[in-house]
């Protein structure tokens, strides 16, 4: 679970890097979306998805986007699991 957000946050730094974009902050937080009915009725627990929303304080809503869409386009763990992960620029 940790290797989510850590690939993401490792992910946006270089990308930011890359692009010489200097955010005064960088956070990254994943929300684990778990299937209720699953739980529930068969005592597992399943991840139907992850929200990953990353927040670069300092850049505007459209360069965040643009590090949001590069770190979709080069992150090895969003694109092992692309339809159980999404990420959003934090507004």
């Amino acid at each position: 679970m940790v290797s989510i957000p850590h690939c993401m946050f490792v992910m946006t730094k270089q990308v930011c890097f890359m692009n010489d974009l200097k955010p005064s902050l960088v956070k990254v937080e994943s929300t684990f979306v778990i299937d209720d009915e699953k739980k529930r009725n068969e005592g597992k627990t399943v991840i139907q998805k992850v929200v990953v929303s990353i927040e670069l304080q300092g850049l505007s809503l459209d360069q965040t986007k643009k590090v949001v869409d590069e770190v979709k386009e080069d992150c090895p763990v969003y694109n092992s699991f692309p339809e159980k992960i999404e990420i959003v620029p934090h507004s």
